[in-house]
């Protein structure tokens, strides 16, 4: 039986949850950490699809290299300590064949906040290089299911009292939310601000949620391909939510012109985009499209927000669990077609 959990989660590069901040800043962190296993898979890949440099990422005719952040994050260490299989499954995948640590070469992280040179995407590049110099500041929270409190997951300390609106970010700090303070200022950004989740996928939640970021109703399902979870938004009507194109996870992202956003895709396969073309879909609106072999994006920089969307498909075929993913470019132009942009708040 095909696990749409397992496949959503190996691929997905961003999730939101209780620990949202952990899934989305957790790659700054300079320390060694536990690999699961679906990230163990994903970091695989990672290894076998390096070396092939496409052609979207090499020429960047579209920008979608100006998505990137310029200071590469540190390698991941995988040792064998933190490891969750066996002896031989740690050995079959360790390039020397030993149960010695070794480096998985990680790719370019993504932003979801603008290209390079807009307020957001500077703003949110210079936030990570403050991560990444500051050990008083965390880069993987936790919240305790008993107490409620903020823990530091690296080290299951408890965090100060940090006000809920700041948790995004990573602060650890009156010092980080200061500096906080002075990056959005410099850049003439306000912050996300209250965040509202979304933790029941029902039909009622996504129509809530959808009258929360649209106008009226802007996707078409009405011919059963898709299928929609609402994830958050917050009060700055930047907004996340997930689904399924028949059986190709995705995710939504969209953020607010204006907002210091520093939400970067970890680890995401750049490198080995090699088709790119503008598309403009049936209620006229101008996109970006780019594919790798097991990846696809739809870009959207528009007056009023940033929109990013991933699919987990590219255009060739990726068999897991007895099951085939692909996307033509016909296939990828109707599903961008599902979507009235002009209808989003």
């Amino acid at each position: 039986m095909f696990d749409k959990e397992l496949y959503k989660n190996t691929f997905s590069v961003l999730k939101a949850s209780e620990n949202t901040l952990s899934e989305v800043m957790r790659m700054t962190s300079h320390k060694k950490r536990r690999i699961s296993k679906t990230l163990l898979v994903a970091a695989i890949i990672s290894i076998l699809t390096v070396a092939f440099v496409g052609t979207a990422f090499a020429t960047n005719f579209f920008g979608l290299r100006n998505l990137t952040l310029p200071t590469p994050t540190p390698d991941a260490v995988i040792t064998f300590e933190n490891f969750p299989g066996t002896e031989e499954e740690y050995i079959e995948i360790n390039p020397d064949g030993t149960l010695e640590d070794f480096i998985v070469e990680r790719n370019p992280d993504l932003f979801i906040s603008g290209f390079i040179n807009s307020p957001e995407h500077n703003a949110a590049v210079e936030w990570h290089e403050y991560l990444n110099s500051r050990e008083v500041e965390v880069s993987n929270i936790r919240r305790d299911p008993e107490t409620g409190d903020l823990i530091n997951a690296d080290t299951d300390e408890p965090l100060p009292n940090i006000p809920e609106r700041y948790v995004w970010y990573g602060v650890g700090s009156q010092e980080g939310i200061d500096k906080l303070y002075e990056i959005a200022e410099k850049h003439g950004l306000v912050l996300l601000g209250e965040m509202f989740k979304y933790d029941s996928w029902g039909t009622h939640q996504w129509e809530q949620f959808q009258a929360n970021i649209a106008n009226e109703k802007f996707v078409d399902d009405t011919d059963g391909s898709v299928s929609f979870f609402p994830n958050y938004r917050f009060e700055n009507k930047s907004f996340k939510f997930e689904g399924y194109y028949n059986d190709t996870y995705f995710g939504f992202y969209s953020n607010r012109k204006g907002t210091f956003n520093p939400v970067v895709m970890s680890d995401f396969n750049i490198t080995t985009y090699n088709d790119e073309w503008v598309y403009r879909n049936i209620h006229g609106t101008e996109l970006l499209l780019f594919q790798s072999n097991i990846q696809s994006l739809i870009i959207l920089d528009a007056d009023t927000a940033f929109i990013l969307i991933t699919l987990h498909a590219g255009n060739e075929v990726l068999r897991l669990d007895d099951k085939e993913f692909m996307l033509t470019r016909s296939e990828l132009e109707h599903f961008a077609d599902l979507f009235d942009f002009t209808k989003l708040r």
